[in-house]
């Protein structure tokens, strides 16, 4: 676990308490995850995950801040250069896509499965290819916040070159909202519409179709009804997804510290992966 005792510069984007400082001549963002919440834990197992399916994926280390009090959160690695800057999805869906509402970040209803898919077909296809990775992958940890502030491009003005930035902020995703207690309570019960299955249909994303928030099953609904190009890209992940073992996940879950997360929880994350992987699993086979 990482440990950090400075601030450098406070980062204002997003919602919750973050700021960059250096470990070792190395640039972090320290983030610290709502309370009452697995979020720090959750970056770190989606991490973990994406490595394991060969997903770029910012990396996230557990750490503590300590100055006078000790805090605990999520350390990333800076996946930018001093000739780098980030160009979010706001600014690229702005400059495609006429009147788009970049600065609305919620109950944005133009915000489309369609528009970053038109984007990364018609700009790169290696970025499309990860782009809808990120989205499969969406699927498999549950995360409900790939709004169009948590992806982009990384544009290097040395190079003149433009690359899509490794996923980032998952913090939302491995069901970081659920406590102990509903976990417990989830895995357990008869009702239909609490059960840990029930729980994974409903993960809702910022995407919408028909003024209608899409769930992350819904968003892979619509890549597979879309392109044949697409659905290829989609069986892909799917089949790098599937071929991970589930001693693999529960290697990963295991390796989290029992003070930071209860056994109860890993067994409810784990319930979750094994039922998304299958439901990746049919949607990909019924199509």
């Amino acid at each position: 676990m990482l440990e950090f005792d400075s601030k450098t510069l406070v980062e204002p984007l997003g919602t919750k308490e973050k700021f960059w400082t250096f470990k070792e001549n190395t640039k972090y963002l320290f983030k610290i995850g709502r309370e009452n919440t697995d979020e720090n834990v959750s970056e770190k197992i989606a991490y973990e995950i994406a490595k394991l399916i060969q997903l770029p994926c910012a990396e996230y280390k557990l750490a503590l801040f300590k100055n006078g009090i000790v805090k605990k959160g999520i350390a990333s690695k800076n996946f930018l250069n001093d000739d780098s800057r980030l160009v979010l999805g706001n600014e690229l869906l702005a400059k495609f896509f006429k009147d788009y509402h970049k600065d609305k970040r919620y109950k944005l209803r133009e915000y489309t499965i369609d528009k970053p898919i038109i984007l990364f077909y018609s700009f790169d296809k290696e970025m499309l290819e990860k782009f809808v990775g990120y989205l499969v992958f969406d699927m498999l940890i549950g995360n409900t916040d790939r709004h169009h502030e948590n992806w982009g491009i990384i544009y290097d003005a040395k190079k003149k070159s433009f690359t899509l930035a490794p996923s980032f902020d998952h913090a939302a995703g491995c069901a970081s909202k659920v406590s102990t207690e509903e976990a417990k309570k989830r895995l357990s019960s008869k009702d239909k519409n609490y059960t840990t299955s029930t729980f994974c249909k409903k993960a809702r994303t910022p995407f919408y179709k028909n003024n209608k928030k899409l769930s992350t099953y819904e968003v892979l609904d619509e890549l597979l009804k879309s392109k044949r190009e697409i659905k290829s890209i989609v069986s892909e992940w799917i089949e790098k997804i599937s071929s991970v073992s589930q001693d693999k996940y529960h290697r990963i879950l295991n390796k989290i510290p029992q003070n930071l997360i209860s056994g109860e929880k890993k067994e409810f994350v784990l319930k979750m992966l094994q039922i998304n992987i299958q439901a990746l699993k049919t949607k990909e086979t019924n199509e």
